[in-house]
């Protein structure tokens, strides 16, 4: 026999094996690997997120805290008051604009 065969022949044999391998790979293990690592990222998203999100809400009060503390009652009381009656003045103008425009309009008809 000849070399060449030999070569040939074990050559053969190889890309048989690694066509057999690769195969079981995707079919097999890949599929199961994949829901692992899937179900691995959602866990640890979840984890992140919810460290995350009490990270923002403890500064979100500490920033709420510290924002009344270094506001005196006096300013906040002034402009809650000023807010107040900037609000109930628009809310009672539209009531009055809407009833007065449309009595209007009934009359002219």
């Amino acid at each position: 026999m000849q070399w060449w065969w030999i070569f040939a022949v074990a050559g053969l044999s190889s890309l048989f094996t690694l066509a057999v391998v690769g195969l079981w790979f995707n079919f097999s293990l890949r599929p199961k690997l994949k829901h692992e690592l899937t179900l691995f990222f959602e866990e640890q998203g979840e984890k992140a997120s919810n460290r995350i999100a009490e990270r923002v809400e403890e500064a979100g009060k500490r920033g709420v805290v510290e924002g009344v503390k270094s506001l005196s009652t006096r300013d906040v009381l002034q402009d809650t008051t000023r807010n107040l009656a900037k609000t109930s003045a628009e809310i009672v103008e539209e009531r009055l604009g809407s009833f007065l425009k449309g009595r209007r309009s009934y009359q002219r008809d």
